[in-house]
């Protein structure tokens, strides 16, 4: 009777223990598309994309630590919008910027402070590229550039899966800012490949 007891004081706490388990606090996020938008049909044989931007990989930048960064949400919007239906010729697109920038922002001090639910941080991203045109002799025929930055500031307190949501919707603003201003550099500048 004794180890009756025991075996069920053993299964009891073991109960308690899956109960008291938290969640897997590892989010997803849905992968971002921008297959939606009007392709962009372009009179080349080949479209490139080259990300030239280095992700200094330490403070105050913080693009790594995002679900996604503004610069493979420029390589997703390449991917889902420009299309290439020539028979010569290739365009480039060069990544240029593609920064998320956290910057520490001042609370408020004294007793007011205590009551005072401050914005701490300050996140500003960034998506910049350069559309270029060569000919099929490797000559640059025109190019058309676009850059877009926003930024959104966060509130003492906020949790991890809550800063990663704000870094993942001001990325996907930003690039959809991106990729209106590119459509109208592209349609201005580049005409002439535009189909």
């Amino acid at each position: 009777m004794l180890t009756d007891r025991r075996g069920f004081l053993v299964l009891a706490g073991a109960g308690l223990l899956v109960a008291c388990e938290t969640p897997n606090p590892i989010q997803t996020f849905p992968q971002l598309s921008f297959a939606g938008q009007n392709r962009i049909r372009l009179n080349v044989a080949t479209i490139e994309v080259v990300d030239e931007y280095r992700m200094p990989l330490k403070e105050p930048y913080v693009e790594h630590r995002a679900p996604i960064n503004p610069s493979a949400a420029i390589e997703r919007w390449a991917a889902d919008v420009l299309q290439a239906v020539g028979t010569d010729g290739k365009a480039v697109l060069r990544i240029t910027d593609g920064s998320l920038v956290e910057t520490p922002l001042q609370g408020t001090e004294g007793l007011k402070g205590l009551v005072t639910t401050d914005q701490t941080e300050r996140y500003d991203a960034s998506a910049a590229a350069v559309l270029e045109i060569y000919n099929s002799g490797g000559a640059p025929m025109g190019q058309a550039e676009a850059k877009a930055t926003r930024f959104q500031t966060v509130e003492e307190g906020i949790s991890l899966n809550q800063r990663e949501r704000v870094w993942y919707r001001l990325v996907e603003d930003t690039v959809l800012d991106f990729s209106r201003s590119m459509e109208v550099a592209i349609r201005t500048y580049l005409t002439a490949y535009v189909r």
